[in-house]
């Protein structure tokens, strides 16, 4: 993909790659719902 473009991921483990983010993007199909902040520092 080039920079910008729009991926679409599904992590193996869940918990320590949502930890990893400040955000994740909600999205069905190609429309963007919503974003929701992820607070998990020092998880």
């Amino acid at each position: 993909p080039t920079v910008g473009s729009k991926v679409r991921v599904t992590p193996a483990h869940v918990d320590p790659t949502m930890a990893m983010h400040d955000h994740v993007w909600l999205v069905r199909g190609d429309e963007v719902l919503d974003r929701w902040p992820i607070d998990l520092r020092g998880w």
